[in-house]
């Protein structure tokens, strides 16, 4: 049976983080803000939150007639 060795070294990476100014941030938060207050995506949302109520409540019948 042979035994390997195993060196491993930690390289730094050579390119350079991606940071956002101050200005970018603060688009970004309101885009994600916008996008949370318009009613199609809340109403998708509450119709995901109906689904999920209504198959929990089928599960828990199912599960108390066994």
């Amino acid at each position: 049976m042979k035994l390997h060795t195993v060196i491993t070294r930690h390289g730094h990476s050579k390119v350079p983080e991606r940071r956002c100014t101050c200005g970018q941030q603060a688009a970004e938060l309101i885009t994600k803000i916008v996008t949370a207050l318009d009613p199609e995506t809340q109403q998708i949302c509450d119709e995901e939150c109906a689904h999920r109520s209504l198959q929990n409540t089928q599960f828990f019948t199912l599960t108390q007639q066994l």
